[in-house]
């Protein structure tokens, strides 16, 4: 994590403040993409939902579930509603806006919100028979070995089709809209540069990112993504083990 918030300091260009509260671990960082509009990003230590509510969290900031709401939706306006853009501002925009109180949306085996705007339940723990499906689903899956979601997966998120889902949904601002199908291009070590736009999905086996920076310099993809809870990471434009696919549906 620490060599990655040190790569994004070598790459920053603007360095830029919030107006919510701001955990002191965490930065904000500007940086290179196709985008009509910087792409802002805040890295650094946050902790996951776990048993704190969403809405009791931006409440004790000053702000509600309505008011991210409507910061989600406008970021989509601004960028463009059914563009490549609008997608990467509703992924950055819910990011941002939990990392600037230290948190971030806890991975949920299985977690779906096909809805617009943000999941009220996000942090509660999972109803009984909810947990119960979700982690013996994850244990058959693992053959037998469940352990992982017993102990960390008890609270309501979005899993990574879940975060790519939601993302997608809000960037069209239609719960119909889905980011599968279009043509799909493979990562190897002889293309050192980039084959996939910004608003594309990225996968490797058994996951999927969304591309929401394209770091020209470092030769890599900046990707919002669920895997240990709802963030940012790092792909080189060469590594093998991830492909990407263009969403037929984008007006761009």
């Amino acid at each position: 994590k620490n060599q990655y918030i040190e790569r994004l300091n070598k790459i920053n260009i603007i360095e830029t403040t919030t107006t919510t509260p701001t955990d002191p671990a965490t930065t904000t960082h500007t940086i290179g993409g196709e985008s009509k509009t910087p792409v802002i990003i805040t890295t650094g230590k946050v902790r996951p939902l776990s048993g704190v509510n969403i809405g009791d969290l931006l409440e004790k900031g000053g702000s509600s579930i309505n008011d991210l709401n409507n910061k989600i939706k406008s970021a989509v306006t601004r960028a463009g509603v059914g563009t490549r853009q609008a997608s990467v501002a509703a992924a950055t925009t819910l990011i941002n806006s939990l990392a600037a109180y230290g948190y971030k949306i806890n991975y949920e085996w299985w977690g779906k919100y096909p809805k617009l705007g943000v999941d009220p339940r996000w942090g509660n723990i999972l109803s009984q028979a909810q947990y119960n499906r979700d982690c013996n689903n994850y244990a058959d899956r693992m053959k037998n070995n469940g352990d992982n979601c017993w102990k960390n997966m008890k609270w309501y998120g979005l899993d990574c089709s879940g975060f790519v889902q939601w993302i997608v949904i809000q960037a069209m601002q239609d719960t119909d809209a889905s980011y599968k199908g279009g043509k799909t291009y493979s990562f190897n070590s002889s293309k050192n540069y980039a084959q996939c736009q910004i608003g594309d999905p990225l996968y490797r086996p058994g996951h999927v990112t969304m591309i929401i920076g394209i770091d020209n310099i470092n030769k890599a993809y900046t990707i919002a993504e669920s895997s240990n809870g709802v963030t940012y990471n790092t792909v080189k434009f060469t590594d093998a083990n991830w492909y990407c696919s263009h969403i037929d549906i984008y007006s761009n």
